[in-house]
């Protein structure tokens, strides 16, 4: 829970400036592929719910593929608010953003 309102602070901070694609493992490794313009024009991609991946038989190497094929050069970034996993290096790169785009 704590990751979930500190994600959502940060976004609110700043939305106005940060597009981002959102690819949550239950959606499959596909999306990218079915929604281009979402991942050519985003700064990051965060693929979400991490800790079900391999319940629910996601391709995490597909997914890199796939989104790599639309923006070779995007950041992506793996993570679970449940178990904390990747909110870390998330977080560490929403603040590094901010501050470059304050300056």
């Amino acid at each position: 829970m704590f990751y979930n309102t500190v994600l959502l602070t940060w976004l609110v901070t700043i939305y106005i400036f940060f597009f981002l694609a959102l690819l949550s493992v239950t959606e499959g490794e596909d999306k990218p592929l079915k929604y281009p313009t979402l991942f050519n024009s985003a700064d990051a991609a965060v693929i979400t719910k991490m800790d079900i991946a391999e319940a629910v038989g996601f391709d995490r190497e597909a997914a890199h593929r796939n989104i790599r094929a639309i923006r070779p050069d995007i950041r992506i970034f793996e993570t679970s608010a449940k178990t904390g996993a990747g909110m870390d290096g998330w977080l560490q790169y929403l603040a590094e953003e901010k501050a470059r785009r304050d300056h």
